[in-house]
């Protein structure tokens, strides 16, 4: 993003029944730094959406300017007009074979209760890397103690 030094994961277009934008922030295996990544996916939001409006004009123009390209060379990509100014933009934490009895896991979910946007949290154990159906993701702040 143009005046920032942030670098997201991953960004991506969620096509349920309305179309959102979808900020993605993985940690892998026994990542230290989850404990702090709701705040840093929260950062992220804030540049996508700055005013809680939806995504801004400019980053939704290039997001379909390049979901373009790539349907033009052939590769997968969400149809060019899903993109819009003002669409949803939400945040996702992906986990990638977490340990689950992590005692830093709660404190990203106790964190997550402070900030001003929800956000999700999907967890991969097994080989199957793919996101789910949105109804399957948990709202990060739901659990705060390890399992």
């Amino acid at each position: 993003m143009p005046g920032t030094t942030r670098k997201i994961d991953v960004a991506g277009i969620h096509l349920g029944e309305e179309p959102s934008f979808i900020a993605i922030e993985v940690k892998c295996g026994l990542d230290g730094r989850i404990q702090d990544v709701p705040r840093q996916l929260e950062e992220y939001l804030d540049i996508f959406d700055p005013d809680g409006g939806g995504l801004r004009p400019d980053v939704a123009e290039s997001y379909s300017r390049v979901c373009t390209q790539l349907l033009a060379l052939g590769l997968d990509a969400p149809d060019p007009r899903h993109v819009t100014a003002g669409m949803p933009v939400e945040g996702l934490v992906v986990l990638g074979e977490y340990n689950q009895r992590s005692r830093l896991l709660p404190r990203a979910h106790a964190l997550a209760t402070t900030l001003s946007r929800e956000m999700y949290l999907v967890d991969f154990q097994d080989d199957d890397y793919r996101i789910p159906p949105r109804g399957e993701w948990k709202l990060l702040g739901q659990s705060s103690s390890p399992t």
